[in-house]
C-alpha cells in the first residue's frame, strides 16, 4: 500500500502487527497514526518511542479565551501555532481545531536516521490531564502532576537510511485525535487543508500542499408543516388579497 492510516484504535495492536508496521515504514513506507486519548496502546506507543516520539497518557485542555469566540469547549484546543514544516506553512494565518486530543513529546536527543518535527502546538494556557481515562467525569489542573502547555498535538517524522539506495525514505505523522478528519469538524477553518496537506506530504506530493478554495456552502432551509401551511396560504390567498385591496384603495381615491 502507498499509505497506512491507523485511525483511532480502540485496542492495541499485536507485537507482530507493530513489527510489520515498523518494517514497512523503515522500508520507505508512509503511515499516519491517529491515537485518541483514554486508550492504552503500549505497543503502538513503543513504536513511536523508537522514533523519538512519546505519546502522552493525557487529555489536552485549553483555557485560551480566544477559542471561546469560536464556541468551542476547553477540550477542543484551537491551534494557531505551527512549526516550519511545509505541511503547515500555508496555515500560518489559519486556525485549526483538535477535538478531544492527547499530546506528544518529541525527544531532544538525536536518534540516527530519525528526524521529527512538531507540527501543531496548543496555547500557553493549555495543560494535559495526566493519566486520563474515559471514565473521568471532570478534569482540572493539578500542579506537579499535569503537563503544562504549550503542548504538541501533531508530529511528523522522517526515517532515513532504512529504505536502501533505491527506496524512498520512510515518513510518518502522529495525531492526538482521530476527530480532526471527522465530518463534523472537517469543515472548521483549516482542518480540511491540514488533513489533506498531511496526506499529500506522506504521499510525497508536496506540490499539492496548499490552502484550497472553500466549496460553496449550500444551506438547506428546513420548515415545519405549520410554517409550510402559512407560506402556502400567504402566497395563494394573502398576497392576491393584498393586491386587490391596494387596487381598490387607489380606485376609491381617484374616482
Amino acid at each position: 500500500c502507498s499509505l497506512l492510516v491507523v485511525a483511532g484504535p480502540k485496542h492495541d495492536y499485536l507485537p507482530q502487527e507493530v513489527d510489520a508496521i515498523r518494517k514497512y515504514v523503515a522500508d520507505g513506507g508512509r503511515a499516519m497514526f491517529m491515537l485518541d486519548p483514554g486508550v492504552d496502546l503500549p505497543n503502538l506507543s513503543k513504536l513511536l518511542a523508537d522514533w523519538n516520539v512519546t505519546a502522552q497518557h493525557d487529555l489536552v485542555v485549553d483555557a485560551n479565551p480566544v477559542a471561546q469566540l469560536f464556541g468551542t469547549s476547553p477540550t477542543m484546543p484551537l491551534i494557531v501555532k505551527y512549526g516550519s514544516s511545509p505541511i503547515v506553512e500555508p496555515l500560518a494565518r489559519t486556525a485549526t481545531l483538535f477535538p478531544f486530543t492527547r499530546s506528544f513529546a518529541v525527544g531532544k536527543e538525536y536518534k540516527a536516521g530519525v528526524t521529527d518535527e512538531s507540527l501543531c502546538e496548543t496555547s500557553a494556557e493549555s495543560f494535559g490531564v495526566a493519566d486520563y481515562n474515559s471514565k473521568m467525569q471532570t478534569v482540572s489542573y493539578h500542579p506537579g502532576k499535569d503537563i503544562k502547555g504549550p503542548l504538541t498535538v501533531a508530529v511528523s517524522g522522517n526515517l532515513t537510511g532504512g529504505g536502501g539506495e533505491k527506496k524512498a525514505d520512510g515518513r510518518f505523522i502522529a495525531l492526538g485525535t482521530s476527530l480532526l478528519a471527522a465530518n463534523v469538524y472537517l469543515g472548521f477553518q483549516g482542518n480540511r487543508d491540514l488533513f489533506l496537506n498531511m496526506i499529500n506530504w506522506l504521499s510525497a506530493e508536496e506540490d499539492l500542499i496548499s490552502i484550497r478554495p472553500k466549496p460553496p456552502d449550500a444551506q438547506r432551509l428546513n420548515l415545519t408543516a405549520q410554517q409550510m401551511d402559512r407560506i402556502f396560504y400567504l402566497s395563494l390567498i394573502g398576497l392576491p388579497l393584498l393586491i386587490v385591496a391596494a387596487g381598490t384603495i387607489v380606485w376609491w381615491q381617484r374616482r
